[in-house]
C-alpha cells in the first residue's frame, strides 16, 4: 500500500476517539456542574496524588493479564509471532475499548492480517472469544462478591450457566482443528483464570481510588456491576452509564456526591483514559517503525541482534553453562574407540561451545543459518589463534555428504524451528549427514515445569533478545518418537535461573547439585538427550538410509 492507504486506515480510529472522548467529556462536565466546579478542584488533586500509583499499578497489571491470554490463545491456535510485536499489536487495540463491548479491538485482528497474513476470520473469533471469557469473568466476580438479591444472584448463574453450555455445545459440534484445540479443558481454563485475575486487579483500581470508604468485596462488586451495565448499555466504554451507576452506588456506600464524583473522575482517567492513550502510542509506533499497512520481508532474527547476542546473558551463567554442556559431550566422545573424530556444531552462533572444542583438539566445523552470527563467531575463535571452518547452512538441508561426520551436537538451536515436521526433517537431516553409530547430542531448554514454561514463553522474550516467543518446546520424554536416531539416554541440569547475582550464585550452587541427583531433576532448566546412528544390519536398514541419504552440494 502506499502512505496515503496508512494514514486512511486509521480514520476509523480517530472517528470513534473523538465521539467519545466529546460524549465522555459533556457527561463529566455535567456531573461536576451538579456539584460544582470548586468542590471538585478542592478534592481531585489531593486524590490523584493518593491513588495515581496504585491505580495505574492495577490497570498495567489488568493489561498485562490480558495481553497474556490474547498471546496465549493465538499460540492454541498456532498463529506463532514474536511476543514483542504481539504486546504491540494487543495495545494497539486498547484505542478501541471506547467501543461497544470492546468489539472495536477486532483492529487486531486487522493488524495481524496485515503484517502477517493471518487469516481474518480467525483471529476476529479468538477477539470474540476473549469478550466471552470477559464477560463470564466479570459475572463470576459480581456472583462470588454480591450481596444482591436472589433474583440478581440468580440472573448471574443464569448467564455463566448458559455460556458454559454455549461452550460445550460448541465443542460437540465443532469441526475446526483450531477451535478444537481452544476448546480443550486446559485453553478454557487458562483463559478464565487469567480473565479472572485481570478483572479482579482492574476492580482494585476503585479500592485504591475510594480512600478508605469500601473493602475489596465492595469495590469488586461495584465494580463489577457498573461495568456490566454499561456494557450492556452499548454505549461506547460505557460512556455516562458506567460511571454514572458508579457514583449512585458509591453515594449509597456512605460517599458525599462530591467525593464520588471526583473518584469516578480520576478512576476513569488512570483506567479507560491511560489505556487509550498506551493503545494511541502503541499504534502509532506500529505504524510509524514496522510499517503494519505493508509488507515486509522477512529478517533473521539472529542476523538482527548478532552485535547483541553477547550481552544478553551474564558472563559467569554464560562460562558455567559452557562447561557443564560440553564437559558430558566431551567425556563421552574420549570414551569412544574412534580417532580423528570430526564433528559438527549445529547453530554455532557465536562460537563459544565452537571455540571450546577446537581448543580440547576436536576437528570441528561450525554451521549457522545466520551470518551475523557467523561473523561474530569467526572474529571471537580466530581472536584465540584458532582456525576455524564455518559455513551458512540450514538445519533442514544440511550441505553436507551422507555419513560425513562422526558426531554433531546442537546446543538450545531446535525449539527455534517453529514447525514440528519442520523439526522432524532436522532429525533426518542430523541423521543423514552422520556416520553408523555415529552420535547426536541434543541440548535443548526443559519446560516440562509449567511455570518455567510460562517464563520462557511469555516473560523471557519480552526482556531478552534471543527468544521471540514464538518457539515451538521440545520435551523430553517427546524424543523417543524420534524416527531416524535412536534415544540413548538424557541427562538433566541446572535449576538456578539465568538473572541470579554472582554474589550469591556460589552459594546455591550446592542445592542445584542436591536438586540434579534427585527425582525433582526432570524439572531442571536445561537437559542433554543422546542419541545414536542405528548400525545398518538389516536391508530395511539399509532402505531407510537411502531414503534419508539426498545427494546435497559439498561443504
Amino acid at each position: 500500500m502506499q502512505p496515503a492507504d496508512n494514514k486512511s486506515a486509521t480514520y476509523p480510529q480517530q472517528i470513534a476517539l473523538f465521539v467519545t472522548l466529546a460524549l465522555g467529556f459533556v457527561v463529566t462536565i455535567l456531573w461536576i456542574t451538579n456539584v460544582g466546579l470548586q468542590a471538585v478542584e478542592s478534592e481531585i488533586i489531593p486524590l490523584l496524588a493518593k491513588a495515581a500509583l496504585p491505580t495505574l499499578s492495577f490497570t498495567a497489571l489488568a493489561i498485562f493479564l490480558r495481553f497474556l491470554r490474547w498471546h496465549y490463545l493465538l499460540r492454541v491456535w498456532r498463529i506463532k509471532i514474536p511476543i514483542r510485536e504481539s504486546l504491540i499489536i494487543f495495545l494497539s487495540g486498547l484505542v478501541m475499548i471506547v467501543t461497544p463491548l470492546y468489539i472495536g479491538e477486532i483492529t487486531k485482528a486487522f493488524l495481524l492480517k496485515d503484517r502477517y497474513g493471518a487469516r481474518l476470520r480467525e483471529t476476529s473469533a479468538l477477539v470474540v472469544f476473549e469478550r466471552l471469557w470477559d464477560v463470564t469473568a466479570v459475572l463470576f466476580l459480581l456472583a462470588l462478591t454480591s450481596s444482591v438479591t436472589s433474583q440478581q444472584l440468580a440472573f448471574s448463574v443464569v448467564i455463566i450457566t448458559s455460556l458454559v453450555g454455549a461452550i460445550l455445545i460448541i465443542r460437540r459440534y465443532v469441526t475446526s482443528p483450531a477451535l478444537i484445540r481452544l476448546f480443550h479443558p486446559s485453553p478454557l481454563l487458562i483463559c478464565f483464570l487469567l480473565s479472572l485475575a485481570s478483572w479482579t486487579f482492574a476492580s482494585a483500581t476503585l479500592y485504591a481510588v475510594a480512600e478508605s470508604n469500601l473493602n475489596l468485596i465492595q469495590s469488586i462488586q461495584l465494580y463489577s456491576s457498573s461495568t456490566l451495565l454499561g456494557a450492556l448499555s452499548l454505549v461506547p466504554a460505557g460512556l455516562g452509564v458506567t460511571g454514572s451507576s458508579l457514583i449512585y452506588q458509591l453515594q449509597e456506600a456512605g460517599l458525599p456526591t462530591q467525593k464520588a464524583v471526583t473518584a469516578v473522575i480520576v478512576l476513569r482517567s488512570l483506567t479507560v483514559w491511560a489505556s487509550v492513550i498506551v493503545g494511541s502510542l502503541s499504534l502509532y509506533y506500529g505504524v510509524r517503525y514496522w510499517g503494519w499497512f505493508r509488507k515486509l520481508s522477512s529478517i533473521n532474527h539472529f542476523d538482527d541482534i548478532a552485535d547483541e547476542y553477547e550481552e544478553t546473558i551474564p558472563h559467569h551463567i554464560r562460562a558455567r553453562l559452557l562447561d557443564r554442556k560440553l564437559a558430558p559431550i566431551i567425556h563421552e566422545l574420549r570414551n569412544t574407540d574412534r580417532a580423528a573424530m570430526i564433528g559438527l556444531d549445529l547453530g554455532s552462533g557465536q562460537g563459544w561451545y565452537l571455540q571450546k572444542m577446537l581448543g580440547e583438539g576436536f576437528k570441528m566445523v561450525g554451521a549457522d543459518a545466520a551470518w551475523g552470527q557467523l561473523a561474530a563467531a569467526s572474529r571471537s575463535i580466530r581472536a584465540n589463534h584458532l582456525a576455524p571452518i564455518m559455513t551458512v547452512s540450514n538445519a533442514l538441508s544440511l550441505p553436507f555428504a551422507s555419513e560425513s561426520y562422526d558426531f554433531v551436537y546442537c546446543i538450545n538451536v531446535m525449539h527455534h524451528i517453529e514447525d514440528r515436521n519442520d523439526q522432524s526433517q532436522a532429525f533426518d537431516e542430523i541423521a543423514r549427514i552422520l556416520k553408523p553409530r555415529g552420535y547426536f547430542f541434543l541440548h535443548e531448554i526443559n519446560v516440562t515445569n509449567p511455570l518455567f514454561r510460562i517464563y520462557m514463553g511469555y516473560v523471557f522474550p519480552l526482556i531478552k533478545i534471543i527468544d521471540t516467543g514464538a518457539e515451538e518446546w521440545l520435551l523430553p520424554h517427546e524424543l523417543a518418537d524420534v524416527k531416524s536416531l535412536s534415544l540413548r539416554e538424557t541427562h538433566y541440569f541446572t535449576f538456578l535461573p539465568d538473572f541470579t547475582p554472582k554474589v550469591i550464585y556460589k552459594f546455591l550452587i550446592g542445592l542445584e547439585s542436591w536438586l540434579e541427583q534427585s527425582s525433582w531433576r526432570i524439572y531442571s532448566a536445561h537437559y542433554m538427550s543422546v542419541f545414536n546412528k542405528p548400525h545398518l544390519n538389516s536391508p530395511a536398514d539399509a532402505a531407510t538410509q537411502r531414503s534419508l541419504a539426498q545427494p546435497t552440494a559439498p561443504a
